[in-house]
């Protein structure tokens, strides 16, 4: 228990230097949501001009959605390239190597991409409360928990995916394959009642549909937790789910 404990944090420590050395990398993923809110905030006060539009998607709605996408996009992507990166320079089988274990290398890698995940959650949640004028209210802790639960799964479904590409091109075909329908079915543009009976149960294999959906619940029609916590349950088994298969399918050698 102690040496797993131990690899686990020296993964952490190594990664999170990682991102601390590459200013790029961390300008890009702190700044980069900021840029993007911004843009759907200019998007959504000309579209607040058209009453239909206005009525069909409500501001709160669409920024509650695209602050929920852009974590999801983010950390998807992230973990997706930066494994396979790492797989292709030989680094992952070297961590192998040094007796490192499966489940602590899929732990050690979640918790030190997590970080960043946390400071784009902090980041993400202030800048929209400012530019979208949302009251989060005592309903500030549920969010926070649900947004940065869904960055969280969203690493553990690219270290799944990761599994199965042998380069950076094979990551790149996964990406819009995992988000366009995250996008389409996860409640940002189209109700997911309204949608076929067999679209909406496609959607459960998207992790965004689980926290957009409450999120938007709880803020805009004032649900309480009582009504929303199957869907983060739902988001936890998610993750429990694909950190079990990553670690299932994570090759130790290529």
């Amino acid at each position: 228990m102690i040496r797993a404990f131990d690899h686990v944090v020296a993964l952490t420590k190594r990664i999170a230097r990682e991102i601390y050395r590459d200013n790029l990398f961390v300008f890009n993923l702190l700044v980069g949501p900021l840029i993007t809110l911004y843009i759907v905030k200019i998007c959504a006060d000309s579209l607040a001009k058209i009453p239909f539009l206005r009525d069909f998607m409500p501001m709160d709605a669409l920024a509650i959605g695209f602050i929920c996408l852009i974590i999801h996009f983010n950390g998807y992507v992230l973990c997706t390239l930066v494994i396979i990166r790492e797989r292709v320079s030989g680094t992952l089988e070297r961590v192998f190597m040094a007796t490192y274990l499966r489940h602590e290398v899929l732990t050690g890698y979640l918790f030190g991409y997590s970080l960043l995940i946390l400071a784009q959650t902090i980041i993400v949640l202030i800048a929209s409360k400012y530019m979208f004028n949302i009251t989060y209210g005592g309903n500030l802790p549920f969010i926070f928990v649900m947004v940065f639960l869904l960055g969280v799964v969203s690493i553990a479904l690219a270290m799944f995916v990761s599994n199965f590409a042998r380069r950076e091109a094979h990551a790149m075909i996964s990406i819009p394959l995992i988000l366009l329908p995250a996008f389409l079915l996860g409640g940002l543009i189209f109700p997911v009642e309204v949608l076929p009976k067999w679209l909406q149960a496609a959607s459960f294999l998207f992790p965004l549909r689980y926290a957009n959906i409450p999120i938007q619940k709880v803020l805009i029609e004032g649900e309480t937790f009582a009504g929303v916590w199957k869907h983060l349950a739902g988001l936890v088994a998610y993750g429990v789910v694909m950190i079990t298969l990553g670690s299932l399918t994570l090759r130790d050698r290529e």
